[in-house]
């Protein structure tokens, strides 16, 4: 099955989807729609919150980092789901049309269908994007009315932008500035948005100073002395990003055009992309990747048909390897692409939560090997499942940790440590935090030690696709969690 009936036969699937049973579903991929329960936890998380001074302690601190996303915003996303990208990533990839102007029917328009149906379009609508896309599809618009020299609508759009997803207007500010031949009504948005976050941070932060808690951002995205506790590894050893900045490279290499300034924004995009990678991370690589295309489209659509930079561009978005995780099956020697729907994640979750009600008054530390500051090493892959328990410790209102809210309070180095090197560190952890449940995976080091330790009675152990519901092909899913007690021996 060929890319665009694989991409179209997936949409219809999708749309299709949301006129029978309301489907509860971020993704159609498993994972992914496991893993964005993370946004839903963030609203049901208020009366956990009331009831564990521990949870309250790293909610409070794990406010600053909240900047980020609005009320409005998160509802939208959890309301709506699948559809939010299912609908938007098409929108926004088809209005870059608007950089043809008047000519709307030229051929050049041709582009967007090789666009629409590339391997990346067919992840950012069906697989692995999120909110952010409620920004990006302001950003073509905001775009063009800077070109137009519209720039009180321009403005609109990126307040718009900026409000929704903070992301995608913040990695497109300096091409929006140079587009505008730096005028001052483009800053505008920039310092409304900017003079809100303060006020958000300065309301959430009442016992610590401003600068204090702005620092403490930057810290976590790496921007402040350019440290952050968890360290992505070299962009060098990326091969994603090698692949990105060779393509980049030659796209602006070869690009042969009249106004030269327009390859200023291919170039910009490049050194976001360079810094984001290198120097401070505020962007996950799906929205690097949105940005450099829409660049890449606003210089091919603003000139002459020139066939090798439209080649460049669809090897930039259909990378090898199946670098985007396309659902695909084997067919002898052959891959083939593999028709799947909305995951609802629905019986994951029922699973989850009968799983901690067979426990007493739960408060539980999940056992993960310490990451020693890599950031890749991180609950040891298992990050979909903490999003899975924290979301059911939300509806149960009970206490899980560690989880992504602690990660970000104690990468700004104000919480605990709950990483465990020792037998000793769990024994005390679990006496100052209370908590009366460890789950440790079965390859975790501490997995048999804790079998002869008279601290911790074993209870019962579970597979990890007992949860999800199915058997995937990843080994994730055949993983063995034991269940330990904590006992306190006199």
């Amino acid at each position: 099955m060929k890319m665009p009936i694989y991409w179209l036969k997936t949409f219809k699937l999708g749309f299709t989807s949301m006129f029978h049973k309301p489907s509860n579903s971020y993704s159609f991929s498993w994972q992914n729609s496991i893993n964005f329960l993370f946004y839903e936890s963030k609203i049901i998380k208020t009366e956990l919150i009331s009831r564990s001074s521990t949870a309250k302690s790293i909610a409070k601190k794990n406010k600053l980092a909240e900047f980020w996303i609005t009320p409005l915003t998160l509802s939208i996303y959890v309301r709506y789901k699948y559809l939010v990208p299912l609908i938007l990533s098409p929108v926004t990839i088809i209005s870059v049309l608007l950089f043809l102007k008047d000519d709307i029917y030229d051929y050049r328009s041709a582009i967007i269908l090789l666009v629409l149906f590339s391997n990346f379009s067919f992840m950012i609508t069906f697989l692995n994007m999120n909110y952010q896309i409620l920004g990006w599809v302001f950003i073509p618009l905001s775009m063009f009315f800077i070109s137009n020299r519209q720039e009180f609508l321009a403005v609109v759009m990126i307040l718009l932008s900026l409000y929704v997803a903070i992301t995608p207007g913040f990695l497109c500010f300096p091409i929006f500035v140079y587009m505008s031949d730096y005028n001052f009504l483009i800053f505008v948005p920039y310092i409304v948005v900017s003079l809100i976050t303060i006020y958000r941070i300065v309301c959430n932060r009442k016992r610590t100073s401003p600068l204090k808690a702005i620092r403490s951002i930057a810290s976590l995205i790496g921007l402040y002395k350019f440290k952050s506790k968890y360290k992505r590894k070299s962009a060098l050893r990326d091969k994603t990003f090698l692949y990105q900045i060779i393509l980049l490279s030659m796209f602006i290499g070869q690009a042969r055009i009249d106004n030269k300034h327009q390859l200023i924004i291919p170039l910009l995009s490049s050194v976001i992309t360079i810094l984001n990678e290198t120097g401070f991370r505020v962007a996950d690589w799906e929205n690097i990747f949105i940005l450099n295309m829409i660049s890449m489209i606003f210089l091919i659509l603003n000139n002459d048909f020139d066939i090798f930079l439209s080649i460049i561009l669809y090897l930039y978005l259909n990378p090898p390897s199946n670098a985007f995780g396309i659902p695909v099956t084997k067919v002898g020697q052959y891959r083939k692409y593999k028709l799947v729907g909305p995951f609802n994640y629905d019986l994951s979750v029922n699973n989850t939560i009968s799983l901690l009600h067979r426990l007493e008054s739960p408060k539980i530390l999940f056992l993960y090997s310490d990451p020693k500051g890599h950031y890749e090493k991180l609950f040891q892959g298992y990050g979909y499942l903490v999003s899975l328990f924290s979301y059911c410790a939300a509806k149960c209102s009970i206490q899980i940790l560690p989880d992504w809210d602690y990660v970000a309070s104690e990468a700004s180095k104000e919480f605990p440590s709950l990483w465990i090197s020792t037998i000793g560190d769990l024994n005390t952890n679990c006496e100052l935090f209370n908590f009366n449940y460890v789950f440790v995976f079965a390859n975790n080091e501490f997995s048999e030690i804790m079998a002869s330790n008279d601290n911790f009675q074993f209870i019962n152990s579970f597979e990890v696709s007992e949860l999800i519901g199915f058997k995937t092909s990843s080994e994730l899913s055949s993983t063995v969690v034991k269940i330990y007690r904590h006992v306190v021996v006199s």
